[in-house]
Formats: C-alpha cells, structure tokens, sequence
C-alpha cells in the first residue's frame, strides 16, 4: 500500500483549513501505520515457507507449531514492558526500535541455518511486533481526529492485511523454487521504510501534553485540524490528559476502570478464538489437505488475503458512521456460521471432491471477508478509544499480552488439532463468534464519533 493509496483512503478525513497540505498528512499516517506492513509480512510469509522448511529441515507438526508461534512468545513477552515503558518512550522511539528488530530478525531467519536459529530470529520479530502491536493503535487514536478515528486507526489493519497479501505474493513467486529464505529476506524491505519514516512523524499531542509540552502539543493538532477543531480539542486534552500514568496494579484497584480492562481484555480473547491467526498461518495445509499443489494452495491464499484488503478498506469507509458496536456483532454472527460449515465439510469427508474444496474455499473466503469487515481491525480502533489515558499503556500492554498468549497457543496446538481431525477445530471456533457476538452486546458502549475524552468521561459513569 503506497502513500498514493493513502492519501486517496485518506481524502475524506481533510479537515477544512488544516495548516498542512493532505500529501503530508497522508505521509504522517502511513509511516504511522506502515508496522503493520511489516508485521503483516512476517506474520504471513511462514505461511508458504513452511511448506518447504518442513521438508528440508524435517519439522515434525510440532517443529512445525513451534517455527510459527515462536513469534507470537516474543510478541507475549515484549507487549506488557512495552506498556510500561511507552509513556516515558513515546512513539517515535518504540516504533523505530520494532523497525531496527524487523530488520535483524529478518535477515537471521533468512541466514537460519537450522530449525533452532530459525526459531530463534522469528522470536526476536515477535519482540518487534510486540512493540508495535502495543504502541502504533495508541498512537493512530490519539492523533486521529474523532470523526474519523475508527478510518484512521483501521489504517494500521489495512497495513498489515496488505503486508500478509505481499507475502502471500512474495511465496507464490519463490514456492517454483522453494527458495524460503527469499521469502524471508523480502521482510527486509518494509522493516527499511519504518525505520526511514520515523522521522516524519510528530509525537502524540496527549503524549507530549502528559509531558508538559502543551506548546507542541498543540502545533501538532494543527498539523491534521482545522484551527478551531485543533483549539476545541486542545482544549479538552487540558482537562483531562494528567502528567502521571498509572500501573496496571493502580487501574485493577480502581472499579470503574477494572471493568473496562475486563472488556478490554475479553475483546482480545474472543479475537484469538475466532481462529483468524489458524486461517493466516495454515491456509495452505488446509488447502494441501483438500488436493491442491503447494504453488495453488498458496495462490488461493493469495487471493483470499486480496478479499481481506477489499474488505478492510471497505470497513474504513463506513465504520465512522455505522458504528463499532454493529460491525463486530454482524461479524461474528458471519465467522460463526462460515467455520460451522467448513467443520461440517471436513467432518463429511467431501473436502478432497470438486464441490466440497470449492465450499471449503467459500467457506475460507467468507469467514476472512468477515474478519476483515470487523474483529480484525476494529478490536485495535476499540481498546485504545475504550482505554482511559492515564492507563492507556498499561492496560494496552495487558491487552496485546493476552490477544498474543491466545494466538501462541491456538497457533501451537492447530497442526494436532487439524492432524486429529479439523472438524472439532473449526467447531470450537464457531462456538467462540457467538459468544463473542454476545458479549459485545451485552457490555460494549458505542465509541464511534466522540473524543477519546468524551468515551472516558462517558465510561465513569457507565462502569461506575
């Protein structure tokens, strides 16, 4: 995804009289969002390697489970230091700190001598995804404007659907070859944007107003408002930004703020349990499964990651106006009922004939279509706006270590499940999108056009 693109996925959100031109502002949410290239890429370039690293290095399924989730563990361990340490740190400098890791970690794993080096560097991209995943939807919302703050944290989703499609592409290209270690080393290349396009980016105003830096603060709502909705907002940063942030033990004392941490924390669970990251890491096995050669297997994903983006754009457009709550609810009804069919066509044994691989492919396309309209961008445009500021590190933190402890362990455990019979799989996934469907109704409020304020004054007396 080019500025170009951006800038056109951004053209709507111009606030009249902004004091930069919208090529900049385009420029400043881009390189905002451009980890998620990144991480999109080493999240879905194993997805084809593996194919062929099984092969040469002999990887039994847990070898295999293993290659896949040892980034997950350092995305686990990093995520709760990085919501401690991102209040002091700021943004610029954790962002620039998960490029410089997504560089060595992508040249180690392309050098990877054996499986244990392998799983080695992929740990260390995981620390820099960790990082990220914790820092950039924090950032996105604070310097996105209320209006179009659902379009411009969706951004960063977009960039990591694009990044997973470019290395579906990349795979596709090398799978004649099966030259994994070129599909490791493409990763080089976005990790080099990132860490170039940190020094376009201007510090959070909440950030810099918890500093004491009111002054820049609000020079940099100028950058991306109108004066008067600069002014408004500075505003109302005054009021409510404080120059302390709490701990996670500080915000679990406090009730109000407990209970949002609980939504918070349930949202990144449910995401995991849908099985999205099963879908990513395993399409082409799954597609081995039901008769399609290594090179189509990955081809169809390609085109699958292709409907993601579609789909992920689309949701930008409209999230603003529609809403959070309707989105993830219409969602997951969707993902249930499409991993419900996909259990009952593998459960049949008809995935391997003509009509069931093409229903096992709908049924693929329809759950990611869904995903990507929903739970997949939408739970990162969520925890930051639901997430109090004084906590907003912490319990960011919290929130990536839980949604990541829930991706390492599905991720670890899927190639039994799917070795032992994938019905069971795709039916406990089912099971957790009605869950999750229940208890976005039960207990979301709609954040959807308010300040991050507003939400959090609206949340005390909610949750009080």
């Amino acid at each position: 995804m080019g500025t170009n693109s951006a800038q056109a996925y951004l053209r709507s959100n111009e606030p009249p009289g902004a004091t930069q031109s919208r090529f900049k502002i385009a420029l400043i949410y881009f390189f905002g969002a451009l980890e998620g290239l990144a991480f999109g890429y080493d999240t879905g370039v194993v997805a084809g390697a593996l194919l062929f690293i099984k092969k040469e290095m002999a990887l039994s399924p847990a070898a295999q489970g293993l290659v896949v989730s040892s980034l997950l563990l350092g995305s686990i361990i990093a995520a709760p230091i990085t919501g401690y340490v991102s209040d002091k740190l700021g943004a610029r400098r954790l962002i620039a700190c998960a490029g410089t890791l997504f560089l060595v970690g992508s040249l180690g794993a392309a050098l990877a001598p054996d499986p244990a080096i392998l799983i080695a560097f992929r740990f260390l991209l995981g620390v820099g995804v960790g990082i990220g995943k914790v820092q950039v939807p924090i950032y996105l919302s604070e310097l996105a404007p209320a209006r179009s703050r659902g379009r411009l944290t969706s951004l960063y989703q977009l960039m990591t659907a694009t990044g997973i499609f470019l290395a579906y592409i990349v795979g596709y290209f090398f799978a004649g070859s099966g030259n994994w270690r070129m599909m490791f080393g493409v990763a080089m290349v976005p990790a080099a944007l990132l860490i170039l396009g940190v020094f376009l980016l201007p510090n959070s105003p909440r950030w810099l107003a918890r500093h004491g830096r009111l002054t820049e603060a609000r020079e940099t709502l100028l950058r991306t408002r109108s004066r008067e909705e600069a002014d408004r907002e500075f505003a109302d940063i005054q009021k409510f930004v404080p120059r302390s942030a709490l701990s996670l033990r500080d915000l679990v004392r406090d009730p109000w703020l407990k209970r949002v941490l609980l939504i918070a924390l349930a949202m990144a669970i449910f995401q995991q349990a849908l099985g999205i990251n099963t879908i990513v890491y395993y399409t082409p096995t799954i597609l081995q499964k039901a008769g399609f050669t290594a090179s189509a297997a990955i081809l169809t994903g390609v085109c699958l990651q292709a409907l993601s983006i579609v789909m992920t754009f689309i949701l930008g457009r409209i999230v603003d106006s529609a809403g959070r709550r309707i989105m993830l609810m219409a969602g997951a009804i969707v993902m249930a009922a499409s991993m419900a069919a996909l259990g009952t066509i593998f459960q049949l044994g008809i995935v391997s004939s003509g009509a069931g691989a093409g229903s096992a492919i709908a049924c693929l396309a329809i759950f990611k279509a869904a995903f990507s309209v929903s739970w997949g961008p939408l739970l990162w445009v969520v925890m930051p706006e639901l997430l109090p500021v004084r906590a907003r590190g912490a319990a960011m933190g919290a929130c990536v270590f839980t949604t990541y402890c829930g991706n390492f362990v599905i991720s670890s455990v899927f190639p039994i499940l799917l070795a032992s019979g994938p019905a069971g799989a795709f039916g406990t996934f089912a099971g957790c999108a009605v869950l999750a469907c229940l208890v976005i109704f039960l207990w979301l409020p709609e954040t959807a056009r308010r300040t991050l304020e507003e939400i959090e004054a609206a949340g005390r007396r909610q949750f009080a």
